[in-house]
């Protein structure tokens, strides 16, 4: 049931803000800040508009090759689709056809989790450690420990030590571990009952999953990720965030759903759509084109390839002579900022190389890499500023988890 529309709600006075809608249908989220988009995403559909997405599934997956020099085996988990399973990560993998005895062949049948969608020629990659995610907390089979995640503070890391047993944490079959998630950070006594109440209902899906395996044919889609508006909520930064806001009744619904209801606010009005409002198409656009303008008058251009991406820094239109150095100590810094924005925004993963105006003292281009690799560590994603190769390129690294946003959105304006 839709909530009343708050006449009075100033929409634009939120400066974080999580926003869903739909463009042709499709479901988009894109995280603001003010008025700059830090980062989108858009579901996948198949042919009759349902949400087909496979990160995070779980399948019954078979088998096919085992590939001894790459210590991994290539796995069908549906029909036609094979992924790439590393044989290093799998603890113990939960086989259907045999007692497990330390190794797999081919043949073999086990339940695997995609850990990143299939990108371009790419396999996806699968695991069998299988994780079940909530807004606090994830739950692992295969890590059997306590977990954290390093943007929690040690204080609340210590306080959600203390507010669980243990005991259930260890090496003993059927046990299993736990992740607290970046969004436990705001959790405190009267508010830890809702930590619970998630790990029962994880707990349960596990056990729900692992009875129901036993009865099924390889192939079988065992378990399917949360829609697309709640996994997005759930894996965005709370704190960071004051309000999120749709104007879609389906959207709505499944947000209501979650711990963060309190959050959510249903947008209506017949003379403004929220994609005006927020000039969401136009932002959209923009992160799909090559060249990206800043406002010192330099420029950049983001060239992904096959292997990696580059990301060239020009000082444009800004072609003040005095003090050269300075200026281009200002555009770079700028462009660090921008950069690291993109890289998130546009999704770009594996090998970036940013390509910056060269600085002749020391000391400057050494505070430049500091600052940009404070700007990477904003990134929800594994991020690294690597080094300064003796070309002076910068090489990042970020980790592959899904398709770029080009690929994602490509041919969505087409039919608009």
């Amino acid at each position: 049931m839709i909530a009343p529309f708050k006449e009075k709600e100033d929409f634009t006075a939120y400066e974080n803000k999580l926003v869903f809608t739909r463009i042709n249908q499709i479901p988009l989220s894109f995280y603001l800040e003010g008025n700059t988009l830090i980062q989108a995403d858009m579901a996948s559909l198949d042919e009759e508009g349902k949400e087909c997405g496979i990160l995070n599934n779980i399948y019954i997956g078979k088998i096919r090759n085992i590939a001894k020099n790459l210590n991994a085996a290539f796995v069908e988990y549906k029909p036609g689709a094979i992924g790439f399973l590393s044989m290093e990560t799998g603890r113990e993998p939960y086989l259907l056809n045999r007692t497990y005895n330390g190794g797999l062949s081919q043949g073999d049948e086990l339940l695997v989790q995609v850990e990143k969608e299939p990108v371009k020629t790419k396999d996806a990659v699968l695991t069998t450690n299988l994780t079940f995610s909530g807004t606090y907390s994830v739950l692992s089979t295969e890590c059997r420990k306590i977990g954290f995640s390093n943007k929690l503070s040690k204080k609340q890391k210590d306080f959600l030590k203390t507010a669980f047993d243990t005991s259930q944490f260890g090496s003993g079959k059927g046990q299993f571990g736990l992740i607290f998630r970046t969004n436990a950070e705001n959790l405190t006594e009267e508010t830890i009952p809702l930590l619970w109440e998630e790990i029962e209902e994880l707990l349960k899906k596990k056990e729900v999953l692992f009875d129901k395996a036993k009865t099924r044919t390889p192939f079988t889609l065992l378990y399917q990720d949360k829609p697309f508006a709640v996994k997005k909520a759930q894996d965005t930064y709370m704190s960071h965030i004051n309000r999120i806001i749709t104007d879609d009744e389906e959207i709505y619904g499944q947000l209501l759903d979650t711990g963060l209801s309190e959050k959510v606010s249903f947008y209506k009005d017949e003379l403004l759509s929220l994609q005006n409002l927020y000039g969401l198409k136009g932002k959209l656009e923009e992160a799909l084109r090559k060249k990206v303008w800043l406002k010192s008058g330099g420029y950049l251009v983001i060239e992904p390839t096959e292997a990696l991406t580059v990301i060239d820094v020009n000082s444009g239109k800004c072609t003040e002579k005095k003090k050269r150095q300075e200026m281009h100590f200002k555009v770079n810094k700028e462009a660090a900022m921008e950069a690291a924005r993109q890289i998130r925004l546009r999704n770009l993963s594996g090998i970036i190389l940013v390509d910056f105006i060269n600085l002749e003292e020391k000391e400057k281009e050494e505070e430049l890499i500091s600052f940009f690799r404070e700007q990477c560590r904003k990134d929800p994603v594994p991020t690294a500023l690597v080094d300064i190769t003796p070309l002076g390129l910068v090489e990042i690294t970020r980790k592959k988890i899904a398709a770029p946003l080009s690929e994602k959105c490509r041919g969505l304006f087409k039919e608009a």
